[in-house]
């Protein structure tokens, strides 16, 4: 077996030491690459989602007759998946069908969609709890049908 001299064991090591650096370099590049890749397919994804949105807004009012929800004009584009958004736009009308009231200025319908968002983010989806959430400390008054239940006989 052949002996190694001292500089020779530097020289290697010296090598390896660079090597290692530039494979370093290369694995860095590589990842930032990578997270711009993400963060442009992200903003894609987001450009998808608004669009898919606005395209059933459009749908909806034309092939149903009726003027999307409201709540997508109170809300980021791009943060929810359309299917969330038509269960949040549901529970809005139905927040909103339960004021009564067709001219309720926008900042109480801004809260409405606002609590709507808030529950719905933590993954609650169901319409009466959304609702629910959407009404929680405003003033509502019966719908005229249950005013003439209470003023029956019984």
């Amino acid at each position: 077996m052949q002996q190694l001299s001292l500089s020779d064991v530097e020289i290697a090591l010296t090598k390896a030491r660079e090597e290692l650096f530039a494979y370093e370099r290369r694995l860095f590049c590589a990842q930032s690459e990578a997270r711009q890749a993400i963060v442009q397919a992200r903003a894609q994804i987001a450009q998808s989602l608004a669009l898919i949105v606005r395209v059933d807004a459009v749908i909806s009012t034309t092939c149903y007759g009726r003027p999307a929800s409201s709540i997508v004009r109170f809300m980021q584009q791009g943060v929810f998946e359309p299917a969330a958004v038509t269960i949040m736009s549901e529970a809005f009308d139905m927040a909103s069908k339960e004021l009564h009231d067709t001219g309720q200025p926008d900042l109480v319908l801004e809260v409405m969609a606002g609590r709507i968002a808030r529950l719905a983010s933590t993954g609650e989806f169901n319409l009466l709890r959304l609702r629910d959430a959407a009404l929680a400390g405003l003033a509502t008054r019966p719908s005229p049908q249950a005013e003439k239940r209470e003023l029956s006989p019984a």
